[in-house]
């Protein structure tokens, strides 16, 4: 189970920091 929410929790902050360069590439 913890691996599991560890799993989740790399995938958030994956996906956060692809949104914010999505949004640094339109900025830019």
């Amino acid at each position: 189970m913890l691996y599991f929410s560890n799993m989740c929790k790399l995938v958030c902050l994956i996906n956060d920091s692809l949104e914010s360069t999505k949004v640094l590439n339109f900025f830019t």
